[in-house]
């Protein structure tokens, strides 16, 4: 039986993108089923869930290929649409999820009846701020420093903000990142990256780095 939270979303599953809370994600919208789902959402509330798209799903591309079904609510909070009908959008993560059950959608896109993840009330905690310090040190010792010293993240950061954006912006294996967003305790995603960051500062060079905007298709 569903939860009396739950409530019905449209599905936007890609091979190449986990999304997080707090984060602002491009996207270029070129596939039919997905210019429909953008005109969709932006009448409604503007609403995505962004999911990932597990291994082999090339296989069945044109089916309904498996999710992971730890997701991120986006909200649409800027879109162009071209002449042609494709579309850059700005995606902003506003929140976890857990798809419940796919339903019957009204259109070419797949949809899904999820539920919020709440977090773990570690914000303002010693233990958080702990975490949060050691992150921050961490960081400071590795090539990606620069990218968390902007104005967005603000001066003082909470450790559930903080870890998201690093959690998003490195250039982690998406497996990675999806066990992160799994990952609804701050201080247990905190601890984590910083024993990723610690084994990665040797050779950082080898996760390589991603290119945006992503093209939003392959599903």
């Amino acid at each position: 039986m569903s939860s009396a939270s739950a409530y019905p979303i449209r599905l936007f599953p890609l091979p190449n993108l986990v999304l997080f809370p707090g984060v602002l994600q491009p996207l270029y919208i070129f596939e039919p089923r997905y210019r429909e789902l953008l005109e969709r959402a932006k009448g409604d509330d503007g609403r995505i869930a962004m999911a990932l798209l597990k291994p082999g799903w090339q296989q069945q591309y044109e089916e309904s290929p498996a999710l992971y079904d730890i997701v991120c609510i986006g909200e649409i909070v800027a879109c162009q649409t071209h002449d042609d009908g494709t579309s850059n959008i700005l995606l902003r993560g506003s929140k976890r999820a857990k798809i419940l059950h796919e339903i019957d959608s009204p259109g070419a896109y797949r949809m899904a009846v999820v539920e919020d993840l709440p977090g773990a009330a570690t914000n303002g905690t010693n233990a958080a701020g702990e975490v949060a310090l050691r992150l921050k040190r961490t960081l400071a010792k590795t090539e990606f420093a620069q990218m968390f010293e902007q104005p967005s993240l603000g001066a003082n950061p909470s450790l559930d903000v903080l870890s998201d954006a690093v959690a998003y912006a490195l250039p982690w294996p998406l497996l990675m990142k999806q066990q992160l967003l799994a990952e609804t305790n701050a201080i247990r995603r905190g601890e984590q990256l910083i024993s990723w960051l610690s084994q990665s500062a040797a050779d950082p060079q080898s996760l390589g780095r991603p290119t945006f905007p992503l093209r939003a298709s392959a599903n």
